[in-house]
Order: structure tokens, then sequence, then C-alpha cells
């Protein structure tokens, strides 16, 4: 029996002192790696959890292990998140915008508010959503109507610029939030 520790504290000591160390000597170097390159890293992940969650929950099964297969069904949602976190890689099932309008448009109920803060956060928005930006001009304090009975409502953005410039004045912030918050029945917001 003491044999058989000396590998596994071996491999554990292996596995706990490694990532620290290439941390510590490469860790200073910025690395980016690829779309692609992250939804494949994930999948494989994704598919090995997904293996070993099976083989928990059927081993548990067969020896009548409860806590096995609690265990093993705990770790197939790990896996099934995984999945969904290397979908959700820009590039992959969407681009970036198509990324945020499937997380922002799969959450944002119906009757609600979307506010763009600028015309490059207004555009942003009009290109999740797979729209011209001629669609729908930006102006200041405008409200558009989206499908699903959703508000999109544009402000100046609230930059240095823009305030010191006098082109955005707290009066006009502060009325594009009592327009948004009236639109959502909700009592206008206090400084």
């Amino acid at each position: 029996m003491g044999d058989r520790r000396i590998p596994v504290l071996a491999l554990a000591t292996v596995a706990a002192v490694v990532p620290p160390a290439l941390l510590h000597f490469v860790g200073h170097d910025k690395v980016i790696i690829g779309g692609w390159t992250h939804f494949i890293g994930v999948a494989l992940g994704a598919g090995v959890a997904t293996l070993c969650a099976v083989a928990l929950t059927v081993a548990g099964a067969r020896q009548k292990d409860g806590h096995a297969v609690l265990v093993g069904c705990a770790f197939s949602v790990m896996a099934a998140l995984l999945c969904l976190h290397g979908l959700a890689t820009p590039g992959i099932l969407f681009d970036a915008y198509g990324v945020a309008a499937f997380t922002g448009g799969a959450t944002l109920p119906v009757g609600g508010a979307i506010l763009a803060l600028g015309r490059i956060a207004h555009d942003a928005t009009l290109a999740a959503l797979g729209m011209k930006r001629s669609a729908l001009a930006f102006s200041h304090g405008a409200r558009h109507e989206l499908p699903r009975g959703v508000a999109f409502f544009d402000s100046y953005h609230c930059s240095r610029y823009n305030t010191n410039t006098g082109r955005l004045t707290r009066a006009m912030f502060r009325a594009v939030f009592r327009d948004v918050a009236a639109y959502l029945g909700r009592p206008a917001p206090t400084e």
C-alpha cells in the first residue's frame, strides 16, 4: 500500500509545483491565442470532462453509490458549461458582436430597454442586432423601438470632452435616464 502512494504523491507534487513555476518564469510574456485554438482547447477539455462525468455516474450507479452519482452529475453540468464557453468564443458561431447579441438577447426581457452611451455604442448595438447603421439614426435623447417590445435609447457619451465642451450637460444626461426609467415604469433616478 505504501509503494502505491509514492507515484500518486509525486504526481500531485508535480501538478502543484509546475503551474506556479511556469507563471513565475514565463508569466510576464503576453500570450494571445486565436479563437479556433481556444475553441479546440475548450472542446477537448469539455470532452474529457464529459467522459469522466459519464464514467463516474455509471460507476456510481453500478455500485449503488448515490454520492458518486451526484458528483458525476455535477461534473456533467460543468462539462455543459464548458461547452457553452467554447461555443461563445468570438469567431466560432458568431463574430464579436454576435456573441454580445446572443448573450444580451438571451437575457433581455420583453419590454426591456437598452441605453447606448455614444455613437460607437449605438452602432455596435445595431451591428449586434444585425441591423444596418442607417436603420436608426443616432441622436441624443432619441428612443427607438426594437423587436420584442425593447426600447433603444441614445445619449451622448459622458466623456470628459463632451462634458467639458457642454455638448452633454448634467441636465441632458439626467433627462435620458428619466426617460428610460419612465419607459420601464420605475421611479426617476436620483443622485
